[in-house]
Protein backbone atom coordinates (compact mmCIF):
# COMPACT_ATOMS: atom_id res chain seq x y z
CA UNK A 1 0.00 0.00 0.00
CA UNK A 2 2.91 2.25 0.15
CA UNK A 3 4.88 3.59 -2.75
CA UNK A 4 2.09 5.28 -4.60
CA UNK A 5 -0.39 2.71 -5.83
CA UNK A 6 1.44 -0.40 -4.65
CA UNK A 7 0.50 -2.27 -1.50
CA UNK A 8 2.33 -1.57 1.71
CA UNK A 9 3.63 -3.93 4.31
CA UNK A 10 0.72 -3.33 6.57
CA UNK A 11 -1.39 -5.16 4.09
CA UNK A 12 1.12 -7.49 2.55
CA UNK A 13 3.66 -8.10 5.25
CA UNK A 14 3.37 -6.27 8.54
CA UNK A 15 -0.22 -7.24 9.15
CA UNK A 16 -2.71 -9.63 7.56
CA UNK A 17 -2.53 -10.92 4.03
CA UNK A 18 -5.80 -9.75 2.40
CA UNK A 19 -6.78 -13.34 1.71
CA UNK A 20 -6.63 -14.07 5.45
CA UNK A 21 -8.59 -11.02 6.56
CA UNK A 22 -12.04 -12.48 5.85
CA UNK A 23 -11.21 -15.38 8.18
CA UNK A 24 -9.32 -13.44 10.83
CA UNK A 25 -11.69 -10.46 10.94
CA UNK A 26 -14.67 -12.37 12.30
CA UNK A 27 -12.54 -14.28 14.79
CA UNK A 28 -11.09 -11.04 16.11
CA UNK A 29 -14.41 -9.32 16.70
CA UNK A 30 -15.71 -12.35 18.57
CA UNK A 31 -12.64 -12.35 20.80
CA UNK A 32 -13.22 -8.65 21.44
CA UNK A 33 -16.74 -9.29 22.60
CA UNK A 34 -15.87 -12.27 24.78
CA UNK A 35 -12.98 -10.63 26.62
CA UNK A 36 -13.57 -10.91 30.36
CA UNK A 37 -16.90 -12.74 29.99
CA UNK A 38 -15.72 -15.18 32.69
CA UNK A 39 -17.14 -18.37 31.25
CA UNK A 40 -13.93 -20.22 32.08
CA UNK A 41 -14.43 -22.47 29.07
CA UNK A 42 -11.82 -22.73 26.39
CA UNK A 43 -13.13 -22.46 22.86
CA UNK A 44 -11.57 -24.60 20.18
CA UNK A 45 -10.95 -22.90 16.85
CA UNK A 46 -12.03 -24.84 13.79
CA UNK A 47 -9.11 -26.18 11.83
CA UNK A 48 -9.92 -24.72 8.41
CA UNK A 49 -6.34 -24.50 7.22
CA UNK A 50 -2.78 -24.40 8.49
CA UNK A 51 -2.85 -20.60 8.29
CA UNK A 52 -5.70 -20.15 10.80
CA UNK A 53 -4.26 -19.14 14.16
CA UNK A 54 -5.61 -20.92 17.23
CA UNK A 55 -6.89 -18.15 19.53
CA UNK A 56 -7.71 -18.23 23.23
CA UNK A 57 -10.58 -16.13 24.65
CA UNK A 58 -9.37 -12.86 26.11
CA UNK A 59 -6.13 -12.70 24.13
CA UNK A 60 -5.32 -9.05 23.24
CA UNK A 61 -6.13 -8.19 19.65
CA UNK A 62 -2.66 -6.77 19.05
CA UNK A 63 -1.20 -10.17 19.97
CA UNK A 64 -3.56 -11.95 17.62
CA UNK A 65 -2.61 -9.56 14.84
CA UNK A 66 1.07 -10.21 15.47
CA UNK A 67 0.57 -13.98 15.48
CA UNK A 68 -1.48 -13.77 12.29
CA UNK A 69 1.22 -11.91 10.37
CA UNK A 70 2.47 -13.64 7.21
CA UNK A 71 6.24 -13.75 7.33
CA UNK A 72 8.79 -12.91 4.67
CA UNK A 73 6.75 -10.34 2.75
CA UNK A 74 8.65 -7.12 3.46
CA UNK A 75 11.48 -7.88 1.07
CA UNK A 76 9.12 -8.18 -1.90
CA UNK A 77 7.93 -4.60 -1.45
CA UNK A 78 11.06 -3.11 -2.96
CA UNK A 79 10.47 -5.11 -6.14
CA UNK A 80 7.19 -3.34 -7.00
CA UNK A 81 6.76 -0.83 -9.82
CA UNK A 82 8.71 2.42 -9.36
CA UNK A 83 7.12 4.79 -6.89
CA UNK A 84 7.26 8.56 -6.76
CA UNK A 85 10.17 8.31 -4.33
CA UNK A 86 12.16 6.18 -6.77
CA UNK A 87 12.03 8.81 -9.51
CA UNK A 88 12.62 11.92 -7.38
CA UNK A 89 15.44 14.16 -8.51
CA UNK A 90 18.27 13.56 -6.06
CA UNK A 91 21.99 14.22 -5.74
CA UNK A 92 24.17 12.01 -8.00
CA UNK A 93 25.66 10.25 -4.97
CA UNK A 94 22.18 9.44 -3.66
CA UNK A 95 21.03 8.24 -7.08
CA UNK A 96 23.95 5.80 -7.29
CA UNK A 97 23.21 4.41 -3.83
CA UNK A 98 19.48 4.27 -4.58
CA UNK A 99 20.07 2.11 -7.65
CA UNK A 100 22.08 -0.30 -5.55
CA UNK A 101 19.41 -0.47 -2.84
CA UNK A 102 16.68 -1.15 -5.40
CA UNK A 103 18.52 -4.30 -6.46
CA UNK A 104 17.44 -5.60 -3.08
CA UNK A 105 20.15 -8.19 -2.54
CA UNK A 106 22.22 -8.29 0.63
CA UNK A 107 25.46 -7.06 -0.92
CA UNK A 108 23.84 -4.21 -2.86
CA UNK A 109 21.84 -3.06 0.16
CA UNK A 110 24.99 -2.94 2.29
CA UNK A 111 26.98 -1.15 -0.42
CA UNK A 112 24.28 1.46 -1.00
CA UNK A 113 23.88 2.06 2.72
CA UNK A 114 27.63 2.51 3.20
CA UNK A 115 27.75 5.13 0.43
CA UNK A 116 24.84 7.05 1.95
CA UNK A 117 26.27 6.95 5.47
CA UNK A 118 29.44 8.57 4.12
CA UNK A 119 27.40 11.06 2.10
CA UNK A 120 25.31 12.32 5.04
CA UNK A 121 28.47 13.07 7.02
CA UNK A 122 28.83 16.16 4.80
CA UNK A 123 25.16 16.48 3.72
CA UNK A 124 23.30 15.80 6.94
CA UNK A 125 20.17 17.70 5.87
CA UNK A 126 19.66 15.68 2.68
CA UNK A 127 16.22 14.09 3.25
CA UNK A 128 16.53 11.70 0.32
CA UNK A 129 19.78 10.26 1.64
CA UNK A 130 18.19 9.51 5.01
CA UNK A 131 15.12 8.07 3.29
CA UNK A 132 17.17 5.60 1.27
CA UNK A 133 19.17 4.62 4.34
CA UNK A 134 15.82 3.72 5.83
CA UNK A 135 14.85 1.73 2.76
CA UNK A 136 18.14 -0.17 2.96
CA UNK A 137 17.17 -1.40 6.44
CA UNK A 138 13.69 -2.68 5.55
CA UNK A 139 14.82 -6.29 5.24
CA UNK A 140 16.49 -6.21 8.66
CA UNK A 141 15.11 -8.27 11.53
CA UNK A 142 14.76 -5.10 13.61
CA UNK A 143 13.51 -1.90 12.01
CA UNK A 144 14.68 0.65 14.60
CA UNK A 145 17.47 1.93 12.27
CA UNK A 146 14.95 2.31 9.46
CA UNK A 147 12.53 4.26 11.67
CA UNK A 148 15.34 6.56 12.83
CA UNK A 149 16.34 7.24 9.23
CA UNK A 150 12.77 7.99 8.12
CA UNK A 151 12.33 10.37 11.05
CA UNK A 152 15.45 12.26 9.96
CA UNK A 153 14.12 12.42 6.39
CA UNK A 154 10.84 13.88 7.66
CA UNK A 155 12.70 16.26 9.96
CA UNK A 156 14.56 17.72 6.97
CA UNK A 157 11.55 17.62 4.62
CA UNK A 158 8.14 17.56 6.30
CA UNK A 159 6.41 17.25 2.91
CA UNK A 160 8.22 13.99 2.09
CA UNK A 161 5.16 11.72 1.81
CA UNK A 162 7.17 8.65 0.88
CA UNK A 163 9.18 8.86 4.09
CA UNK A 164 5.94 8.97 6.06
CA UNK A 165 4.53 6.00 4.16
CA UNK A 166 7.54 3.76 4.69
CA UNK A 167 8.07 5.14 8.17
CA UNK A 168 4.55 4.17 9.22
CA UNK A 169 5.12 0.72 7.74
CA UNK A 170 8.24 0.22 9.85
CA UNK A 171 6.56 1.65 12.95
CA UNK A 172 3.64 -0.73 12.62
CA UNK A 173 5.97 -3.68 12.21
CA UNK A 174 7.72 -2.65 15.43
CA UNK A 175 4.45 -2.35 17.32
CA UNK A 176 4.38 1.47 17.24
CA UNK A 177 0.89 1.67 15.78
CA UNK A 178 -0.09 4.97 17.42
CA UNK A 179 2.91 6.70 15.82
CA UNK A 180 2.23 4.97 12.50
CA UNK A 181 -1.32 6.35 12.39
CA UNK A 182 -0.10 9.93 12.73
CA UNK A 183 1.90 9.57 9.53
CA UNK A 184 -0.80 7.56 7.75
CA UNK A 185 -3.32 10.34 8.35
CA UNK A 186 -0.92 12.84 6.79
CA UNK A 187 -0.37 10.55 3.81
CA UNK A 188 -4.15 10.30 3.36
CA UNK A 189 -4.41 14.10 3.40
CA UNK A 190 -1.59 14.45 0.86
CA UNK A 191 -2.90 11.71 -1.45
CA UNK A 192 -6.69 11.61 -1.02
CA UNK A 193 -7.19 9.44 -4.11
CA UNK A 194 -4.84 6.74 -2.84
CA UNK A 195 -6.88 4.24 -0.83
CA UNK A 196 -3.95 2.07 0.19
CA UNK A 197 -3.14 4.22 3.27
CA UNK A 198 -6.84 3.96 4.19
CA UNK A 199 -6.50 0.19 4.36
CA UNK A 200 -3.28 0.52 6.33
CA UNK A 201 -4.92 2.79 8.89
CA UNK A 202 -7.77 0.31 9.26
CA UNK A 203 -5.29 -2.39 10.24
CA UNK A 204 -3.69 -0.03 12.74
CA UNK A 205 -7.09 0.89 14.16
CA UNK A 206 -7.82 -2.80 14.70
CA UNK A 207 -4.56 -3.10 16.60
CA UNK A 208 -5.63 -0.38 19.04
CA UNK A 209 -9.24 -1.62 19.29
CA UNK A 210 -10.75 1.34 17.42
CA UNK A 211 -13.12 -0.86 15.43
CA UNK A 212 -15.54 1.90 14.43
CA UNK A 213 -12.89 3.73 12.41
CA UNK A 214 -11.44 0.43 11.18
CA UNK A 215 -14.76 -0.68 9.72
CA UNK A 216 -15.33 2.74 8.13
CA UNK A 217 -11.86 2.71 6.55
CA UNK A 218 -12.32 -0.83 5.21
CA UNK A 219 -15.66 0.13 3.67
CA UNK A 220 -14.08 3.14 2.02
CA UNK A 221 -11.28 0.96 0.66
CA UNK A 222 -13.75 -1.61 -0.67
CA UNK A 223 -15.61 1.05 -2.66
CA UNK A 224 -12.81 0.87 -5.23
CA UNK A 225 -11.18 -2.50 -4.46
CA UNK A 226 -12.68 -5.98 -4.47
CA UNK A 227 -11.05 -8.37 -2.02
CA UNK A 228 -12.32 -11.41 -0.05
CA UNK A 229 -12.79 -9.54 3.21
CA UNK A 230 -15.02 -6.86 1.65
CA UNK A 231 -18.07 -9.13 1.72
CA UNK A 232 -17.50 -9.84 5.43
CA UNK A 233 -17.24 -6.29 6.78
CA UNK A 234 -20.92 -5.64 7.41
CA UNK A 235 -21.40 -9.02 9.08
CA UNK A 236 -18.32 -8.51 11.24
CA UNK A 237 -19.53 -5.05 12.21
CA UNK A 238 -22.88 -6.47 13.33
CA UNK A 239 -21.21 -9.22 15.34
CA UNK A 240 -18.87 -6.73 16.99
CA UNK A 241 -21.76 -4.45 17.90
CA UNK A 242 -23.76 -7.29 19.49
CA UNK A 243 -20.73 -8.74 21.29
CA UNK A 244 -19.62 -5.46 22.84
CA UNK A 245 -23.01 -3.89 23.40
CA UNK A 246 -21.86 -0.87 21.42
CA UNK A 247 -24.40 0.54 19.00
CA UNK A 248 -22.87 2.18 15.99
CA UNK A 249 -24.56 5.30 14.64
CA UNK A 250 -25.04 4.99 10.86
CA UNK A 251 -23.63 7.74 8.67
CA UNK A 252 -25.94 9.93 6.61
CA UNK A 253 -24.77 8.12 3.47
CA UNK A 254 -25.59 4.74 5.03
CA UNK A 255 -29.02 5.97 6.10
CA UNK A 256 -29.79 7.21 2.58
CA UNK A 257 -28.58 3.96 1.01
CA UNK A 258 -30.67 1.91 3.45
CA UNK A 259 -33.80 3.94 2.77
CA UNK A 260 -33.29 3.59 -0.97
CA UNK A 261 -32.90 -0.19 -0.77
CA UNK A 262 -35.85 -0.44 1.60
CA UNK A 263 -38.15 1.50 -0.73
CA UNK A 264 -36.99 -0.59 -3.67
CA UNK A 265 -37.75 -3.81 -1.77
CA UNK A 266 -34.18 -5.03 -2.21
CA UNK A 267 -33.71 -6.22 1.37
CA UNK A 268 -34.25 -9.87 2.23
CA UNK A 269 -36.25 -10.51 5.45
CA UNK A 270 -33.05 -11.42 7.32
CA UNK A 271 -31.15 -8.45 5.94
CA UNK A 272 -34.06 -6.13 6.67
CA UNK A 273 -34.10 -7.29 10.30
CA UNK A 274 -30.36 -6.61 10.64
CA UNK A 275 -30.68 -3.20 9.04
CA UNK A 276 -33.60 -2.25 11.27
CA UNK A 277 -31.45 -3.02 14.29
CA UNK A 278 -28.74 -0.71 12.96
CA UNK A 279 -31.08 2.13 12.14
CA UNK A 280 -33.09 1.86 15.35
CA UNK A 281 -36.41 0.89 13.83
Amino acid sequence: MFMGSTRSSLSSGASWHPGMLATVLLSLVMVTGCRGCGSGKKHKAKKKSAKVVQKKPGKPIKDIIASSTPKGKLKSLTMKLPSAEEVREVAPEVATARDLILKNDKESLAAGRTQLVEFVKTHETDADAHYWIGRSHMSDAGLAPAIAAYKLAIQHDETFVGARQWGSMAMHKEGQCADAMVHLSMVMDARPDDLEPVYNRAICKMAVDDWGTAFADLKRYCEKHVEPFCAEIEKAEQMHSRATGERRVPTEEEKAAYQKRKEAGELSPRRAKMQKAIHGE
